[in-house]
């Protein structure tokens, strides 16, 4: 993975924890509110009073505007709101007491804080695992059709040639392939020319710059005066046709190699038959 594509990922992880941070922090208590509004509201004062004298948090005989809480040394006589702010955990016990007791519809209380905030971050590695798993994917499916269009540019020079170089061996059968000569330069230079992208973007391999060096002795031999003596004519052309033959197979793998490249450089490294070493 490139440097550049790290930067990219850590950014991203970064920036959603900062999302997730804020997003915890700004979180209320639904559940909490719920019954601090309910036993707030001035027709359920004395309930809630009554729950508290039930759990001996607060003196018999107490009202909502009189109440004396049983703890040690806390003044008495306060107010129902003096009481719920200064009595806080007082009034929420007698509070919940009071919902349980008259079965009211309760709103589940959400996680808190650190427990959101771990749940958080417990995603986040999925989601980024997530990401760079679509990325390599991505990456991997690109790579595949790139190379894949290489190889049948490769393949597609070969062939060219290779039929050019037939159809010449074939009019030399009649005596005639002079003329056929001229249909394999344009093929000769698209072919020399793949080879040498090929030698370039793998810079490990042997076999395209010698393979390169075969198709040139080969067309140079094709072209030379071997097809004048007409007696040794048929000879030649069978012994040059199975010259074509060991050619075009070491070029195919050389197009097989470009489409599947780990699997392929130890024979690409390696010396084609005949060529010198």
């Amino acid at each position: 993975m490139s440097w550049s594509a790290v930067r990219f990922v850590i950014g991203t992880t970064l920036g959603l924890v900062v999302v997730v941070l804020s997003a915890v922090s700004a979180r209320a208590d639904p559940a909490g509110d719920a019954r601090l509004v309910y036993c707030s509201e001035s027709g359920n004062h004395d309930a809630v009073v009554t729950a508290a004298i039930a759990l001996g948090t607060v003196l018999p005989g107490a009202a909502a505007d009189r109440i004396s809480p049983s703890a040690k040394g806390v003044p008495g006589d306060l107010k129902f709101d003096a009481w719920r702010h200064s009595r806080a955990a007082e009034f929420e016990r007698a509070c919940a007491a009071l919902i349980a007791q008259r079965k009211l519809p309760v709103v589940k209380s959400e996680p808190g804080l650190l427990n959101q905030t771990l749940k958080q971050f417990v995603a986040l590695p999925s989601v980024v695992l997530g990401a760079l798993l679509a990325w390599f994917g991505t990456s991997l499916a690109a790579g595949g059709a790139h190379r894949d269009k290489r190889s049948n540019d490769f393949h597609l020079a070969v062939s060219a040639y290779v039929l050019s170089c037939r159809t010449c061996l074939v009019a030399w059968r009649q005596g005639n392939g002079r003329a056929a000569e001229k249909q394999m330069e344009a093929p000769l230079a698209t072919l020399v020319a793949e080879l040498r992208l090929c030698g370039t973007r793998h810079r490990t391999w042997r076999m395209p710059a010698l393979l390169e060096g075969r198709v040139v002795v080969f067309d140079a031999d094709l072209r030379g005066d071997w097809a004048q003596e007409e007696r040794d004519r048929p000879g030649n052309v069978e012994l040059r046709l199975e010259q074509l033959t060991i050619l075009h197979s070491e070029l195919t793998w050389v197009a097989a190699a470009i489409s599947a490249p780990r699997r392929s450089w130890l024979r690409m490294r390696a010396t084609p038959r005949g060529a010198p070493t």
